[in-house]
């Protein structure tokens, strides 16, 4: 575990401080394993804290479905430690899954844009580069949970406080969106303008479709279960 972590750290601070010589470092880098391991490390801990915001989330799409339909719903997911453990688990593995797919439609655009190489080199190029938008997760969940409170009780601090932490949020997210695109661009010999189209553009259009698609298909089977049972 100690060791896990001090990989995790050293890497993480060397996408951070270095991206440039840490993507060249890692061309010699055969497949996706340890690319994979260092994501499923950086979901592991950050879904600890992205979890409580997604059942907020979740509840709030009950309501919503509850009064729209007008059908029983539970319109609140209860907060308890089983509940939290078993989304926390589904979550996970829900969001290591679509990593796969939205990786594999941005390199399609890659291929398309004549990258040098195949599908591991995108994997690790995104996979690695979304290093500030786990380290933004802590800021954005902090900031959720503290804006509302803070209104209610209208101190002025705590909504500073907030504001502060959805501005730290914002840049780890734009600082994201440069080191992808370097990623991509170093590690499949493509210039930097379309390493940006094939992952926030096309790709993010392509990926955008098939999960509307899918949701589509996922609520219709849900509604044409409770109106046959």
């Amino acid at each position: 575990m100690q060791k896990m972590i001090r990989r995790l750290w050293r890497t993480s601070r060397q996408v951070m401080i270095s991206p440039k010589r840490f993507f060249a470092s890692i061309k010699k880098e055969k497949g996706i394993r340890h690319s994979f391991t260092f994501l499923t490390a950086l979901v592991l801990v950050t879904f600890v804290f992205l979890t409580y915001h997604y059942i907020e989330q979740l509840n709030n799409y009950l309501s919503i479905f509850d009064r729209w339909l007008n059908i029983s719903l539970p319109v609140e997911i209860p907060l308890n430690v089983t509940n939290y453990a078993l989304l926390y688990i589904i979550f996970c593995i829900t969001f290591l899954l679509l990593t796969f797919v939205r990786y594999w439609l941005t390199h399609i655009w890659v291929r398309v844009f004549r990258g040098k190489h195949g599908y591991s080199e995108t994997y690790k190029a995104m996979s690695y580069s979304n290093t500030p938008d786990y380290i933004s997760v802590p800021f954005l969940v902090a900031s959720a949970i503290i804006l509302p409170f803070a209104i209610e009780k209208n101190s002025i601090a705590l909504i500073l406080l907030s504001v502060i932490f959805l501005v730290i949020t914002l840049v780890l997210s734009i600082y994201q969106m440069y080191i992808k695109t370097l990623g991509l661009s170093h590690l499949q010999g493509i210039s930097k303008a379309k390493a940006f189209i094939s992952i926030y553009i096309l790709g993010f259009a392509t990926y955008a479709a098939a999960m509307i698609m899918l949701e589509a298909l996922v609520i219709g089977i849900a509604l044409a279960a409770m109106i046959i049972f």
